[in-house]
Protein backbone atom coordinates (compact mmCIF):
# COMPACT_ATOMS: atom_id res chain seq x y z
CA UNK A 1 0.00 0.00 0.00
CA UNK A 2 1.30 3.64 -0.67
CA UNK A 3 1.00 6.71 1.31
CA UNK A 4 0.25 9.98 -0.72
CA UNK A 5 1.43 12.95 1.65
CA UNK A 6 0.60 16.99 0.04
CA UNK A 7 0.31 19.95 1.47
CA UNK A 8 -1.03 21.45 -1.90
CA UNK A 9 -2.69 19.39 -4.96
CA UNK A 10 -3.12 21.86 -8.20
CA UNK A 11 -4.58 21.00 -11.47
CA UNK A 12 -1.28 20.75 -14.65
CA UNK A 13 -1.71 24.56 -15.08
CA UNK A 14 -1.09 25.46 -11.33
CA UNK A 15 -4.58 26.24 -10.06
CA UNK A 16 -7.58 24.72 -8.23
CA UNK A 17 -7.46 20.58 -8.95
CA UNK A 18 -11.20 20.32 -10.32
CA UNK A 19 -12.98 17.08 -8.17
CA UNK A 20 -15.43 15.18 -10.66
CA UNK A 21 -16.83 12.00 -9.47
CA UNK A 22 -16.26 12.62 -5.58
CA UNK A 23 -18.63 12.90 -2.83
CA UNK A 24 -16.59 15.60 -1.09
CA UNK A 25 -18.60 18.97 -0.53
CA UNK A 26 -18.13 21.06 -4.37
CA UNK A 27 -19.48 24.23 -2.86
CA UNK A 28 -20.25 25.83 0.76
CA UNK A 29 -21.26 29.12 1.69
CA UNK A 30 -21.36 30.39 5.14
CA UNK A 31 -23.36 33.60 5.02
CA UNK A 32 -24.35 36.27 7.42
CA UNK A 33 -27.96 36.84 5.81
CA UNK A 34 -28.84 40.14 7.63
CA UNK A 35 -26.36 41.90 5.13
CA UNK A 36 -26.10 38.53 2.39
CA UNK A 37 -22.08 38.44 3.16
CA UNK A 38 -19.63 35.62 2.73
CA UNK A 39 -17.99 34.56 6.01
CA UNK A 40 -16.65 31.68 4.25
CA UNK A 41 -17.27 30.04 1.14
CA UNK A 42 -15.65 27.37 -1.34
CA UNK A 43 -16.78 27.10 -5.47
CA UNK A 44 -18.54 30.84 -4.59
CA UNK A 45 -18.25 33.55 -6.85
CA UNK A 46 -20.94 35.87 -5.81
CA UNK A 47 -24.29 36.19 -3.31
CA UNK A 48 -27.30 37.86 -4.74
CA UNK A 49 -29.68 39.68 -2.12
CA UNK A 50 -32.76 38.26 -3.22
CA UNK A 51 -34.83 40.56 -1.28
CA UNK A 52 -38.01 38.69 -1.50
CA UNK A 53 -38.22 36.34 1.87
CA UNK A 54 -38.93 36.95 5.46
CA UNK A 55 -36.28 38.05 6.23
CA UNK A 56 -33.68 37.01 4.17
CA UNK A 57 -33.25 35.60 0.78
CA UNK A 58 -30.03 34.91 -0.81
CA UNK A 59 -28.49 32.99 -4.10
CA UNK A 60 -25.64 31.78 -4.15
CA UNK A 61 -23.42 31.81 -7.52
CA UNK A 62 -21.19 29.28 -8.47
CA UNK A 63 -17.71 29.52 -9.93
CA UNK A 64 -17.23 26.40 -11.57
CA UNK A 65 -20.87 25.25 -12.59
CA UNK A 66 -22.60 21.83 -11.48
CA UNK A 67 -23.07 19.22 -14.23
CA UNK A 68 -26.71 19.58 -13.71
CA UNK A 69 -29.32 20.92 -11.67
CA UNK A 70 -29.96 17.22 -10.32
CA UNK A 71 -27.19 17.90 -6.84
CA UNK A 72 -28.12 17.91 -3.40
CA UNK A 73 -28.18 20.90 -0.97
CA UNK A 74 -27.92 20.40 2.88
CA UNK A 75 -28.56 23.82 4.84
CA UNK A 76 -28.74 25.20 8.27
CA UNK A 77 -29.57 27.92 9.62
CA UNK A 78 -28.15 29.85 13.49
CA UNK A 79 -29.19 32.26 15.04
CA UNK A 80 -28.30 34.54 18.49
CA UNK A 81 -31.32 34.52 19.76
CA UNK A 82 -32.23 31.38 21.79
CA UNK A 83 -35.83 29.32 21.35
CA UNK A 84 -36.19 30.94 18.21
CA UNK A 85 -37.98 28.85 15.53
CA UNK A 86 -36.04 28.89 11.85
CA UNK A 87 -36.65 27.72 8.62
CA UNK A 88 -34.30 27.77 5.66
CA UNK A 89 -35.78 26.62 2.00
CA UNK A 90 -34.00 25.88 -1.19
CA UNK A 91 -35.17 26.06 -4.51
CA UNK A 92 -34.98 27.66 -8.02
CA UNK A 93 -31.83 25.62 -8.51
CA UNK A 94 -29.38 25.55 -11.90
CA UNK A 95 -26.13 24.39 -12.71
CA UNK A 96 -24.41 27.79 -11.79
CA UNK A 97 -26.81 28.78 -8.84
CA UNK A 98 -29.39 28.43 -6.36
CA UNK A 99 -31.10 30.00 -3.92
CA UNK A 100 -31.67 30.01 -0.01
CA UNK A 101 -34.80 31.64 1.40
CA UNK A 102 -34.11 32.18 5.48
CA UNK A 103 -37.43 32.42 8.36
CA UNK A 104 -36.57 33.57 11.79
CA UNK A 105 -39.46 34.37 14.11
CA UNK A 106 -37.84 36.85 16.42
CA UNK A 107 -37.19 40.16 15.66
CA UNK A 108 -34.44 40.26 18.07
CA UNK A 109 -32.14 37.62 16.49
CA UNK A 110 -29.19 40.47 15.01
CA UNK A 111 -27.30 37.96 14.13
CA UNK A 112 -28.61 35.44 11.47
CA UNK A 113 -26.39 32.68 9.36
CA UNK A 114 -27.56 30.64 6.67
CA UNK A 115 -25.47 27.79 5.72
CA UNK A 116 -25.31 25.30 2.73
CA UNK A 117 -23.65 22.70 1.29
CA UNK A 118 -23.90 21.05 -1.93
CA UNK A 119 -23.07 17.12 -3.27
CA UNK A 120 -23.12 16.43 -6.80
CA UNK A 121 -20.83 16.20 -9.90
CA UNK A 122 -18.96 19.59 -11.60
CA UNK A 123 -19.39 19.98 -15.14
Amino acid sequence: MSTLKADTIQSTSGGAATLTSQAAAKVFSATATTSVTSTKSLNVSSLTDEGNSDPNGHSVNVTNAMDSANYAISACVTSNSSGVRRMVLSHTKTASKYTIEVTVDDAGATSVMADSVVHGDLA
